[in-house]
């Protein structure tokens, strides 16, 4: 079978020519597309008892991909916004299809058809100012290893980093001084302040590092932390946490849910949305005004429970049906 009538074909060249030279995506996301064909080429394996690397373009359907999007939430239990997220690279792979191979334009339109999971949005977690505190103190700062994890955790809490921003830290990306700032290279790079408290335990920590002066964070056998690591992390902090504290134990707090406290501590101090998303890393603005309707909510709460309380001056006129009845006859 000619090459180009093979599925693996266009996949790769969606990844390398699309993505990658003409829409210039960033490296994150090319990965997140990576992963879902991934899961779809060892899907086809399974369904079709044949090698994916043989499996003709002219396949891929509808049909195909409402058994795979099935398949991942029945099988693998994924949540509807990682299905949706499967079907969105999906739908972009088979749009980047119909440009290149017109005779599948009908397979091509039936997939952008398909409808996504509804998803039940549920309110973000995230730790309130006393219980931040909680979290600070849980690590041993005595142990070098305690140390490490409470200067990763207050870095977090300071900018809202995501776990792999944090792993791909070097020593490089930090300028001290007199107005300290770090530089988190995500999807889109940007600079952040830090809390003169994260200052002066990072250069603690560069110091502890010895000659290690590449990263900031190490794990085990001397390599840098990865992204796993510092989920681990979080995870054992949370879980020790929640045994001193019943309001933490209510919740359910990931290393995303400090990026959220970071975004509520700043919301609650009077700093705009479009700081926030700059500070966040945000690529659309979309993403931050999640943050503009918890604030609109929390103020209709704050004045619906100052109303609750003030005595009723309704005008007795109000109530007269005499005046009411003269009104209305105007």
């Amino acid at each position: 079978m000619k090459e180009k009538q093979l599925l693996g074909y266009w996949i790769s060249e969606f990844l390398t020519e699309e993505l990658m030279t003409y829409r210039k995506m960033s490296i994150n996301t090319i990965k997140s597309y990576r992963d879902t064909f991934v899961l779809l080429l060892k899907f086809i394996s399974e369904k079709e008892k044949q090698n994916y690397i043989d499996f003709p373009i002219k396949k891929f359907s509808p049909a195909l991909i409402k058994d795979f999007i099935q398949y991942l939430e029945a099988e693998r239990h994924c949540s509807a916004t990682s299905c949706n997220q499967r079907l969105a690279a999906i739908k972009s792979f088979s749009k980047f299809l119909g440009y290149k191979l017109p005779d599948l334009i009908q397979n091509v339109t039936s997939i952008a058809c398909i409808h996504s999971k509804q998803i039940i949005k549920k309110e973000m977690d995230y730790l309130a100012h006393d219980e931040i505190d909680v979290i600070l103190n849980i690590p041993d700062r005595e142990k070098k290893q305690g140390f490490r994890n409470y200067v990763l955790l207050l870095l977090m809490l300071n900018t809202g980093a995501r776990a792999s921003e944090i792993a791909n830290l070097h020593v490089d990306d930090i300028v001290f001084g007199e107005f300290p700032t770090v530089r988190l290279k995500g999807n889109k790079t940007r600079m952040c302040p830090l809390w003169k408290r994260t200052s002066e335990k990072m250069q603690n920590l560069i110091s502890l590092n010895g000659d290690r002066k590449t990263f900031i964070f190490w794990g085990e056998r001397n390599n840098p932390i990865t992204r796993h690591g510092i989920y681990e992390i979080v995870e054992k902090t949370i879980a020790q946490a929640k045994t001193i504290c019943p309001s933490i134990a209510a919740k359910k707090i990931t290393p995303h849910s400090l990026r959220h406290t970071t975004a509520m501590e700043l919301l609650s101090a009077g700093t705009d949305i479009n700081t926030i998303r700059a500070w966040l890393g945000h690529v659309s603005l979309k993403t931050t005004n999640i943050y503009a309707t918890i604030d609109l909510e929390t103020k209709a709460k704050a004045i619906y429970k100052c109303s609750a309380n003030v005595t009723d001056t309704t005008p007795a006129w109000k109530n007269d049906d005499k005046l009411l009845a003269f009104l209305k006859n105007l």
